[in-house]
């Protein structure tokens, strides 16, 4: 619902044309559970950013080889991904989980500048979703 609800907005913003779900980045992949559970069956092809290869290997296993072979797999800080910025290689969505409270309050804009370059204009989406530690874990 939460991504449905995105999507209108964006495609309200572009005169309601229809959108096309082409490429997603996943940032803080993990073992793939968002591009497993959400967004392939949504868009043709994934970027798993991870900067353990720990976890980008077992990712690997948890998408099976069928959704595997639609997706690729990074193994970089979400701070140093290097993506062509041209028109044609832009992203359709960026979801970034869990990543930024790892980096320095500096290195968070400047990432979340550099990934909003990569997304296509005016209806490329940019997802965050971030923890924040309360009491005796904030400290």
């Amino acid at each position: 619902v939460f991504l449905e609800r995105l999507i209108l907005e964006a495609s309200s913003k572009n005169n309601n044309k229809k959108l096309k779900f082409v490429r997603a980045i996943d940032a803080g992949a993990g073992v793939g559970r968002i591009t497993k559970h959400i967004l392939l069956k949504r868009y043709n092809t994934v970027q798993l950013v991870e900067g353990d290869s720990g976890w980008s290997k077992r990712s690997k296993t948890y998408l099976g080889r069928k959704r595997a072979a639609r997706c690729t797999f990074t193994c970089s800080r979400i701070e140093e991904l290097d993506q062509d910025s041209d028109d044609s290689s832009r992203i359709d969505l960026i979801w970034l989980q869990w990543t930024l409270q790892y980096l320095t309050d500096a290195d968070a804009v400047e990432t979340l500048k550099n990934l909003g370059a990569l997304l296509i204009l005016r209806t490329g989406i940019l997802v965050v979703k971030e923890n924040r530690p309360y009491g005796a874990a904030r400290q």
